[in-house]
């Protein structure tokens, strides 16, 4: 299974790929906020890590990464 993630912290990126070379997993991931999701390709399933989604500021900012994450599924994974 590929794997990609998305962190705003770009100091958290940089921990994990460390962590990932240490155990000899490749780890493809993007520094960029949640609400301004811009990736180079659309997937079957987004899961969220635990609280993620409530950390966001506003409903301006929960409504942004909602439609980000609608336009990167792909048309199989779309209800």
């Amino acid at each position: 299974m590929e794997v990609e993630g998305v962190d705003s912290s770009a100091d958290m990126l940089e921990r994990l790929r460390r962590r990932a070379h240490e155990q000899g997993i490749s780890a493809t991931v993007y520094c960029q906020r949640m609400e301004a999701l811009n990736l180079p390709h659309h997937y079957r399933a987004i899961f969220l890590a635990g609280p993620t989604f409530t950390l966001l500021p506003d409903d301006a900012a929960a409504l942004a990464c909602l439609h980000g994450i609608r336009a990167h599924l792909a048309e199989a994974a779309r209800p």
